[in-house]
Order: structure tokens, then C-alpha cells, then sequence
């Protein structure tokens, strides 16, 4: 038997939350155990709180990076009157990332327009 006073808060919401993948053997939950590494205690309860239920796809990094650019890109472009060129050099990302941008861009010039309104 373990005595569950040894553990730290943070270590017995990861269990509570591991246990929840292993006993509905669900997928879904296999890394949801580690959330509270990565939020607080309150966090997590508002997360729980406000998304529980629903199944979310989380970017990565890179991702991250590659839309924040392409909305610096657009200021830079549509705002600021500079060349697609001058506006990717100010991004910092690899130029073999700038086809991707470039398309994504272009889509997001609709996306902004439409959330401005």
C-alpha cells in the first residue's frame, strides 16, 4: 500500500488524472496527467472548468511561430506598406519556412478581416 500523504499536491492531481486515462482505458487522456506540470493547481481547475469534455488539438511551437509571423506579416504588409520580402526578413524564421508562411498569409488576410468585423 502507498500512503498518499508522501505525495506533493501537484503529484496526487497526476494520479487523479492518470487514473482517469487507465481506468476508461480512453486515449484521449494518455498525456493529460502531465497538465499539471505545466499549470497550477487553480489553472488546471479552470481548464478543467472551462474545456472539460471537449477533445482540443494544442499547436506546437513551431506552429505557433509560423502564424504569429504571418500576422506580423500582415501588419507589416497591409499596415505598414512593406514588400512580402521586407516583412518576412522581420519574422526571424528560417527561409525555408517562407512558402508556408507565404500561404498561410494569404489566408489569413480573409481571417483578420472577418474577426475585425
Amino acid at each position: 500500500m502507498i500512503d498518499l500523504n508522501i505525495f506533493k499536491e501537484k503529484d496526487l492531481y497526476n494520479l487523479i488524472l492518470y487514473s482517469i486515462f487507465r481506468l476508461t482505458k480512453d486515449p484521449r487522456y494518455s498525456t493529460i496527467s502531465e497538465l499539471i506540470y505545466s499549470l497550477d493547481k487553480e489553472n488546471l481547475l479552470k481548464l478543467c472548468s472551462t474545456f472539460g469534455g471537449c477533445v482540443i488539438k494544442i499547436p506546437t511551437l513551431l506552429e505557433l511561430k509560423i502564424y504569429t509571423s504571418a500576422l506580423v506579416i500582415y501588419q507589416e504588409i497591409n499596415i505598414n506598406h512593406k514588400s512580402f520580402d521586407e516583412a518576412f526578413n522581420l519574422t526571424n524564421l528560417d527561409k525555408l519556412y517562407k512558402p508556408e508562411v507565404a500561404d498561410i498569409y494569404n489566408k489569413m488576410i480573409e481571417v483578420v478581416e472577418e474577426y475585425g468585423k
